[in-house]
This record gives structure tokens, sequence and C-alpha cells, in this order.
């Protein structure tokens, strides 16, 4: 008898607290993380007469994961020092990484920041990239800005230093999955994750997302994302006869999976998650990524834009998502340094204060964490580039010309308007020989540091 009536007491208890962890007593979302701490009154940070941003990611244009992403920040750099850095003095980009980011990488990366005095991180590549920033940010107490994390988890620590250019996992899943269903047509859906870090955090927001509409994936296939075993994910996934297949994994890692489906006979429609916009996936699924279907965080205008063109005139290729967002996050951290002067904590305040902020990739709004919340629209392939699934008219021709330092912008801004009258293909051939010029002192100022 005893035993019972201990036995029922237990369970109310555990009822009790279940349903009560079901109302959080705080959520961070209720308030913004701030630094009121000490920093603002401390002088400048100008070692040699230089401002430093550190570069948490390959600082080589030829890497095999991380070149597109240092092509823009480098892009963005020289622009910066072109006119004029910071008084004159010049901004460096002070590369940092391993391949081995959780032991050397981040090892380096405290010591250009405690002894190399950067201003601000830039947390380049990846989800966990941005993490191991974060941490060297609690203690040190400097600005880091991840131009290519989309894990949610990163803004999730209550750090007040942490901003993330990339919407979350989430609400990129939220924008992807409703199109998923549809072209499922309530036949089985197939998802194929790779179990790295970021494959992981993607697949526990699009799984969140899915069981919100009630839905669960047929088939579940989790690999490495390595080359060996995609002929064996490809076969597995298709043993499920699926009417639509989901990737998350990285850009080369999902190529070659699409690929390989194409090759034995997949017809069916093929979603993914951002990764799926980049370069590196066009390159590794070659004619297999036409009509793949991804959350499109960035859009390459064909005419008009001039930071694009550019890019293309310099790299040979157009921009993903990866070197137009580097490109975006040095030039707000450049911007908050113009305003605020090198010092962290002004910085911190200036990065803050700047929202909504304005780049190629379009408006960088933070919510309360340090995320962005800028909409999201879908993207396919389509003839070897990225382009919006439903297009809208004119809106290549809006992006202003911020790309630019304000004498040549305003040079380019009177051409296109002399031009608007005529041919688009004018302007656009005017913007690309303006582009091929400053190619020539881009690539020289980026190798240099100025």
């Amino acid at each position: 008898m005893r035993r019972d009536v201990a036995a029922g007491a237990l369970a109310i208890v555990l009822a009790a607290a279940s349903g009560a962890a079901q109302e959080p007593y705080r959520s961070l979302a209720d308030r913004p993380p701030e630094y009121a701490g000490p920093g603002r009154e401390h002088p400048d940070l100008l070692p040699q007469g230089e401002v430093t941003l550190a570069w948490f990611g390959p600082g080589e244009a030829d890497h095999a994961e991380g070149g597109d992403f240092w092509r823009g920040a480098s892009l963005a750099l020289a622009d910066a020092n072109r006119a004029g850095g910071f008084e004159g003095r010049p901004f460096r980009l002070l590369p940092v990484w391993s391949d081995n980011p959780w032991a050397a990488g981040v090892g380096q990366l405290a010591r250009a920041v405690f002894e190399g005095r950067a201003v601000a991180i830039l947390a380049a590549i990846d989800g966990p990239s941005a993490h191991l920033a974060e941490q060297v940010a609690a203690k040190a107490l400097l600005p880091v800005v991840s131009p290519g994390s989309t894990d949610e988890t990163v803004n999730l620590a209550g750090v007040p230093w942490m901003f993330s250019c990339l919407p979350g996992d989430e609400r990129l899943a939220s924008a992807v999955v409703p199109a998923l269903l549809r072209a499922a047509e309530g036949g089985p859906l197939a998802v194929a994750a790779t179990t790295d870090h970021d494959g992981r955090a993607a697949l526990v927001a699009y799984r969140r997302v899915l069981a919100a509409r009630g839905v669960s994936p047929a088939l579940l296939v989790e690999w490495r994302g390595v080359e060996a075993e995609v002929g064996a994910v490809a076969e597995r996934v298709l043993a499920a006869s699926p009417r639509a297949v989901l990737v998350l994994a990285s850009a080369r890692g999902g190529g070659r999976l699409v690929a390989a489906l194409r090759e034995r006979g997949y017809a069916g429609p093929v979603f993914g998650g951002a990764t799926l916009g980049r370069r590196l996936f066009g390159e590794a699924a070659g004619a297999a990524s036409e009509g793949a279907v991804f959350p499109l965080v960035f859009e390459p205008a064909v005419d008009g834009d001039v930071f694009a063109v550019r890019y293309e005139a310099a790299y040979g290729h157009p921009p993903d998502y990866a070197a137009a967002q580097s490109y975006d996050a040095v030039r707000l951290l450049v911007e908050a340094v113009r305003r605020a002067g090198p010092n962290r904590s002004r910085v911190l305040d200036a990065v803050r204060a700047l929202s909504p902020w304005r780049g190629v990739t379009g408006e960088h709004r933070w919510d309360v964490l340090g995320r962005n919340q800028r909409p999201i629209a879908l993207g396919t392939w389509k003839g070897g580039r990225t382009v919006p699934l439903a297009a809208r008219p004119g809106e290549a021709g809006r992006r202003a010309v911020r790309a630019l330092p304000p004498a040549q912008g305003r040079a380019v801004s009177a051409v296109a308007t002399r031009s608007s009258e005529g041919n688009v293909r004018v302007t656009f051939r005017v913007l690309k020989a303006a582009a091929r010029s400053a190619s020539r002192f881009t690539r020289a100022g980026a190798s240099s540091g100025g």
C-alpha cells in the first residue's frame, strides 16, 4: 500500500515538473543580451597604425571550401582601403585557420585577438567556426560577425558580441518546406543529411518544421558527406521510391549526391539547404544541378549589380552567397569602426546600432539575439546560374551602386542613368569594363592588405 502511494505521489510530482518545464522562467528572446561592462573608455587599438580584423577561416582564394568567402572579403578590404581606410590608416584582414579548428585553429585565433590586437572577428565559413569564435569573444570581449553560419544555436548562448549575417536554419526550413511538400504531393519524402555539425543542425530544424505540419520523412539517410559513400547513399534513397528528396549537406557533398541520384535515373524534385546555392554545389553537380531548389540568401542580378559584375570580372565567375555575404560582413565592420573608432566595445555598439543596414545581399536586421531577420525567397539552378524560383520584375535594376568607392560609384551611376533609355546590354558592358579596370588594383590591394 505504501509503495503504491509513494509511486502515485512521485507520478504527480513528475507530472507537475513536466508541466512547469513548458513555461520557461525567462526566455533569451525577451530581452537582448547587453554588454554593460568596461572598455568603451579604453584607447583605440591601432597596432602598427593598422585596424586589424581577425579572419577565422581559410585565407587563400583557391581553398576548396573557403575560397569564395575569402575572395569576397578581400574585395571589400580593397574597397575600404581605397576609400581611405580609417582616418588614413589601412584596414587589415588577419587570416587565422587550421584544418583542425577545434584544436590548433582556435588557439591561433586567441593569439590573434590578444597579441595581434584585433578589433573584431569575422568567423567566416560555418557553424563550428562561429561557435569557436564566440567562445573567444566571450573572454576577450570583442564583436564577432559570421558571414557563413546558419546554425541557430550560435546565437542562443546569450553572448552579446555575436552577430550572424545569414538567417537561421529554422527560418530557412520554413521557406523551403511548404514548396517541398507541394512537390512531394503526399508521396514519400526522403532526406539525406550529413553527420557533421552543420548537417545535424540543419536536420534538427527541418524535422521540427516538418513535424509542425504533421509530416515525417519516409526515409532518413545520415552519412559522412565523403565521396566514397555517395553511391551507396544514392542507392538507399532511390530504394524508397521518393516523390521528392531533401539534401542537407555541404556544397560539394550535396552536389555529388544530386549528380549520383540523377545518374541512377531519379527525375523527381530535389530540395536542399542554403549550401545548394553555392558555386561549389553547381560545380560538383554539373548538369544535375538544374532545377534544384534552395533558400535564396543572395540574388545576383544579371545586369545592373555592380558588385556582381566587378566580382565576375576579377575572378572569372559570378559571386555566390559565400562571396557576397563575406563582402557585406567586412563592409559592415568597416562602417562600424569608422563610426566608433577601433575600440571593441564601441564597435559592438555601432554594429548593433547600424541595424537595419543594407548590403549587396540585402537587409541586415538583427533580432534581439544578433541573428539577421531578412526575408527569404526560394531559388533554383537554371543554365548553370542561381536564379529566383519566382522572378520579381525589375529587382535587378533596383540594386544600388554601393559596392564602389564614392567617386567611382557616382561615375558608374551616371553612365547607368544615361544608358537607361537604351538597351540594358549597353549598361552591362560599360559596368563590366569599369569592373575590369577596378579589378586590377583590387587584386593588388587584397594581396598586400591595402
